[in-house]
């Protein structure tokens, strides 16, 4: 029998199940109905009502930041920036997300706020979908995109998205 720590690492590393192979990601929702996923191994905390500073004139997807262990992190709302618009809420949950910093060569932090508790799921490549069309800004931001309970999904690309002026270009 496995021990519970023991069982949770095995069921996180990918499966294979006849000829498909599974991997988990997290599925988070955003405002108005938006989601977007990650890795598994990039969402590594959850931070419920988590204390924010505003930057001023900063962009209004990413005028906040938080600290978390320390570390001043950028909290990003891709809800607002889909919207095209600040969404004026309180950032209720904000998911801290680890990504390779190619220019620095080294492992980098940031927060995004989620409008709810991300939820684990199995994904395969036979998953792979299209991106939606009215998705079309989202291209140059995800690495693919996999459907999910019926509808398209699409992966971040953290290292991307986390680019200085990449979401600015959009």
């Amino acid at each position: 029998m496995l021990s519970l720590s023991k069982r949770r690492r095995e069921e996180s590393k990918t499966a294979t199940l006849g000829q498909v192979t599974l991997s988990r990601a997290w599925v988070l929702d955003f405002d108005s109905g938006v989601q977007a996923a990650v890795g598994e191994r990039e969402m590594i905390h959850l931070l419920q009502a988590p204390e924010i500073f505003e930057i001023p004139q900063a962009p209004y997807y990413c005028r906040h930041t938080l600290i978390w262990q320390g570390r001043i992190l950028p909290l990003l709302d891709l809800g607002a920036w889909t919207a095209g618009q600040s969404l004026r809420r309180a950032h209720t949950i904000a998911g801290i997300v680890r990504y390779w910093e190619q220019s620095t060569q080294s492992i980098s932090y940031a927060a995004l706020s989620l409008s709810r508790i991300p939820r684990r799921v199995w994904i395969s490549d036979d998953d792979a979908c299209e991106l939606d069309e009215q998705a079309g800004q989202w291209q140059s931001l995800v690495s693919s995109c996999v459907t999910i309970s019926g509808r398209p999904v699409p992966i971040l690309d953290l290292p991307v998205v986390f680019s200085v002026g990449q979401l600015s270009a959009q």
